[in-house]
């Protein structure tokens, strides 16, 4: 398997399992039905080549409710012409931070583990 598509399906590992967590009240359910399905053709089909993609799959969720929370924190309001709508919104910037430290260490994890093993370091032998 090409160690892409072996980091791809660890980080939708990671991406979908986040999701479950983060939807546990509404569709989480479902999601995880879905996670458990991948899970198991990740495990089976990259033998744990790519494992680390899991930790930057787990980051992008993260930023996509940074993201989606990035007028806040606090209470903010949009205007339209039937109305004000006003909803409470949390700090963007831990769920950036998170999702930051989680991607660079899923990067270099994941770039650790589908190196060939040729081209690791070998240990010199002591004389």
């Amino acid at each position: 398997m090409k160690s892409i598509v072996a980091v791809a399906l660890w980080v939708a590992v990671g991406a979908l399992g986040c999701l479950t967590v983060l939807t546990m009240l509404t569709i989480g359910w479902m999601v995880a039905i879905l996670t458990v399905v991948v899970l198991v053709a990740a495990i089976l089909l990259t033998r744990g080549r790519g494992v680390g993609g899991l930790l930057l799959g787990i980051a992008l969720p993260l930023a996509w409710v940074g993201w989606l929370n990035r007028q806040g924190p606090g209470e903010v309001c949009t205007s339209n012409s039937t109305g004000t709508e006003c909803i409470e919104m949390f700090s963007p910037w831990p769920f950036f931070a998170v999702a930051a430290i989680l991607a660079a260490l899923g990067i270099v994890l994941a770039t650790v583990t589908v190196r060939p093993a040729s081209r690791r370091p070998h240990p010199s032998p002591q004389a």
